[in-house]
């Protein structure tokens, strides 16, 4: 079996460094001065680099700040990861050539188990998880590969935020260079060659702001490719940023007006000739006082004192009629077309729906959701399990096994089986599932992947406890209860003297 370096991707080169008079407080300022002016309306249309950074930004605000948005990320990403995705491994793409494997659905499950203890170690759910909201506020995503001594594969992932990945001064203007992505050519064909990836402080002993050029190898670059010549991500929130903005301006609003009505409404009023008098002639130093050391404030237990000749009158609070909630309705549903979920979903509301629309929703999102599966499944999954499958075959003789017959581990078939959601009619659901079983349109390892279930972990527990149940009735004695009342019925229904019923 040939043997391959599990390192051989990390090649390093020589940090770059640009000279910059900033110290870590100034670095600060700076990086304050970006998120604030990322509040500003969009730069542009053709959506450069500063609109991307300032769109980005203002996801990852609106993300943090905002219930309502933050909601939404948090439900999507429920939705496409759930407990966990499970891998199904179908051996090699079978070419002209291709070696045989012996037992391949017995190590095809060994590898299966192998790789679930390094998605456990690297904690690949969390990572899947946060992929698919840097997706949402970001539309990219940045994963480096990096050396890991807490892993027995040796390596592990983590993530850099976008706003890292620039050019440095004076890198830009070389034409392969383009938005912190070095290319092999300055044409349209041109491959990812390597990232410059700026540090996150800036160096205190030698004041400058370091750049590092990491290979392509190291790195997995995910994001939605919606423009013709994209090469960064567009966030999907990015046409409902404005709306989000609204909304909470409609709700600090909102919050005022209820603390407005809520405030006490007194007038007091008076009857006397002389306070008549002088308010009309303006001499106000005839008015009478208040009472002596009082004055026309609420005392801590909200008493007021009146001026001697004085009647309070007591206005009535009440919150004015603003239609608040449906309006917001309204406005969130918009937020969530942006991420292409229904307004139930982002409102928290099916009340103002009936099953039917309800299941249509349901068949929308579920479109959306297997299209981001999809994309996860192929632009990061597969990335990761190639270079497990890579590094792991240098110590295992079945993974060597494979990779030697396919010839390079992309053409290791495989399959990913994200779970789904219940749904909201599962007896519908069970019979379709058993139609499906008996055309032989589906298989039990699909319907257990979608329940977030392990199809052979199922099987075992499904046979120990038809055992269990066997052993309890036996032991029991109801089956020679059952045999016994089941012979006394053959005889009454043979002799014809009793009823049949009885």
């Amino acid at each position: 079996m040939k043997k391959r370096s599990l390192f051989n991707f990390f090649r390093r080169k020589k940090p770059v460094y640009i000279r910059a008079a900033l110290d870590s407080t100034a670095w600060n300022m700076r990086t304050a001065d970006y998120y604030r002016d990322a509040t500003n309306e969009n730069a542009s249309e053709t959506f450069d680099s500063s609109t991307r950074e300032t769109a980005q930004a203002r996801g990852a605000l609106e993300y943090l700040n905002d219930p309502l948005f933050y909601g939404a990320c948090q439900k999507i990403a429920a939705l496409v990861c759930g407990s966990g995705v499970a891998l199904k491994i179908e051996g090699p793409i079978r070419e002209y050539g291709a070696l045989e494997i012996v037992d391949l659905g017995e190590k095809s499950q060994y590898l299966e188990k192998a790789f679930r203890r390094f998605a456990d170690a690297i904690d690949l759910l969390t990572m899947i998880r946060l992929l698919q909201s840097e997706l949402l506020f970001h539309g990219e995503a940045f994963i480096r590969k990096v050396r890991s001594r807490g892993t027995l594969d040796g390596f592990k992932y983590v993530f850099i935020r976008p706003e890292r990945i620039v050019n440095p001064p004076g890198v830009g203007t070389e034409p392969n260079v383009n938005d912190g992505i070095l290319y092999d050519g300055d044409d349209d064909a041109a491959e990812p060659v390597g990232y410059y990836v700026q540090k996150e402080r800036v160096n205190p002993l030698t004041d400058r702001i370091e750049y590092e050029l990491i290979p392509a190898g190291e790195m997995i670059h995910v994001f939605n490719k919606i423009l013709p010549q994209q090469r960064r991500g567009i966030p999907e929130i990015q046409t409902a940023l404005g709306i989000i903005r609204e909304i909470k301006l409609l709700r600090r609003l909102e919050i005022q007006a209820v603390k407005n009505a809520a405030r006490a409404s007194i007038i007091f009023k008076t009857d006397s000739e002389l306070v008549v008098d002088a308010a009309y002639n303006g001499e106000g130093d005839a008015i009478p006082a208040p009472a002596p050391g009082r004055r026309n404030e609420p005392t801590p237990e909200g008493v007021y004192y009146a001026p001697p000749g004085y009647e309070p009158i007591f206005g009535d609070s009440k919150h004015p009629a603003t239609g608040f909630n449906d309006f917001k309705k309204a406005l969130a549903a918009d937020v969530g077309a942006a991420l292409g979920v229904g307004s139930g979903k982002i409102n928290n509301n099916h009340a103002d729906y009936n099953f039917s629309s309800a299941k249509m929703d349901e068949q929308h999102d579920a479109v959306i959701v297997a299209v981001r599966q999809k994309k996860i499944a192929s632009s990061f999954l597969d990335v990761v399990f190639n270079d497990w499958l890579t590094g792991f075959s240098e110590r295992d003789r079945i993974a060597g096994e494979f990779l030697d017959a396919s010839g390079a581990p992309e053409l290791i078939g495989r399959r990913w089986l994200f779970p789904s959601p219940r749904s909201i009619d599962r007896l519908k659901d069970a019979q379709a599932d058993a139609l499906e079983l008996q055309n032989n349109t589906i298989t039990l390892e699909e319907i257990a992947a979608r329940r977030g279930l392990d199809l052979e972990e199922l099987l075992i527990e499904r046979a120990r406890e038809l055992k269990q149940v066997a052993t309890i009735i036996k032991e029991s004695g109801i089956t020679e209860a059952l045999n016994e009342i089941k012979e006394k019925g053959t005889e009454v229904l043979e002799n014809g003297d009793e009823h049949p019923e009885n």
